[in-house]
């Protein structure tokens, strides 16, 4: 019986920015609020290996999200795209509850680099307006203490107005 660690379904909001480099590449980026969390049980034995309980935390965190994104496309009006690039992340605020821990690990204000990856589709609603729906995938390579490095899942699903 070994300890788990449970990824929580989270939200994504903010404002982005597609720049068209050609007819099938654009550029994205923007700023975004995410609310990440986990969930993880631990499982207490004694010395005999006999099981005592089982301990569960639940770690939430509100972070700023800024991506680059690198996109490669179908052409025509409706499309396809695949995205990958890199993103920085600040957590600043983040809460550790049911944990067994006499001292909390400090995760407020951790700065995070990450590779970010995804897939998505837009199609045209009016004369200069898409429906974009995308998955991406946040996975952090790197951070400032040495923390957990976050995994974020996210539906992104938004307009986009050509100016």
């Amino acid at each position: 019986m070994g300890n788990t660690l449970i990824q929580k379904i989270g939200v994504i909001n903010g404002i982005s920015l597609d720049y068209d480099v050609a007819d099938n590449i654009f550029l994205s980026t923007g700023i975004f609020y995410a609310r990440k969390g986990y969930k993880s049980d631990f499982w207490d034995v004694d010395d005999a290996g006999n099981i005592l309980g089982k301990t569960t935390i639940h770690f939430k965190s509100d972070n700023i999200i800024l991506p680059l994104l690198l996109n490669i496309s179908t052409t025509g009006s409706t499309r396809i795209y695949g995205s990958l690039g890199a993103y920085s992340g600040l957590l600043f605020k983040g809460k550790l509850e049911n944990g067994p821990f006499l001292n909390p690990p400090n995760v407020n204000k951790r700065l995070e680099i990450g590779l970010s990856y995804g897939i998505g589709i837009q199609t045209p609603l009016l004369d200069k307006t898409k429906l974009d729906i995308g998955f991406r995938n946040d996975l952090g390579l790197w951070n400032a203490d040495g923390a957990l490095n976050a995994i974020s899942f996210e539906l992104n699903l938004g307009l986009k107005r050509k100016f």
